[in-house]
């Protein structure tokens, strides 16, 4: 390996006369030559490593954009069918109060129909009455017949309450098909991320 000399140590150790100009020493030529030369060596090797390490750092930033965006659309996904599951949890909540509005409605017509019910012995003991009135029905026509009267007034409160409850429970099925629509809309969501991510 070549040892780099100082070219002002050259020129000292070169003769110098008054006549004549100093003529450079051949031996300088070539240390400065190899020292360009291992100049230049250096440099293209810096620029080589730093057209490298941009290109790493491109392709990192590239990669960077394009998890950011990916991240960014899917949290927009996850926001809309977060909208979809509120709106259906608002129309759900409504239907519940519908419903539960609905069964105290119920409860009230069921607790008219025990009232109506326990007539009902009030009817049997009237219809032993009269079964032990039958030796005498040519005199007691017209009681019976108030009596038949109060049984048919009876039957048809019966009635009544009894139409009125098919009403209410024909309300329910309805309400209860309504929120089965609900719950299969606010299934739709996870269906959705089932396509993406389909469970083992």
């Amino acid at each position: 390996m070549r040892t780099l000399t100082d070219p002002y140590e050259l020129k000292r150790k070169t003769p110098v006369t008054d006549s004549t100009p100093p003529s450079p020493a051949p031996e300088t030529s070539t240390p400065l030559e190899d020292f360009r030369k291992a100049m230049e060596l250096r440099s293209a090797m810096h620029v080589r490593v730093a057209r490298r390490v941009t290109l790493i750092l491109r392709i990192g930033m590239l990669s960077f954009a394009v998890v950011g965006a990916l991240l960014v659309g899917l949290l927009y996904t996850v926001t809309n069918q977060l909208v979809v599951m509120n709106q259906s949890l608002h129309t759900m909540n409504r239907y519940f109060v519908t419903m539960a509005q609905e069964m105290t409605q119920m409860r009230g017509s069921v607790a008219d129909l025990e009232e109506d019910v326990h007539e009902l012995p009030v009817i049997l003991r009237e219809m032993q009455t009269l079964a032990g009135s039958m030796g005498v029905i040519s005199s007691e026509s017209t009681q019976i017949a108030d009596r038949f009267q109060a049984v048919n007034r009876n039957l048809d409160g019966l009635s009544l309450q009894v139409i009125r409850m098919t009403g209410q429970f024909g309300q329910i099925d309805m309400t209860v098909n309504d929120l089965n629509a609900n719950v299969h809309r606010m299934s739709r969501p996870m269906r959705f991320f089932q396509n993406f991510v389909p469970l083992p």
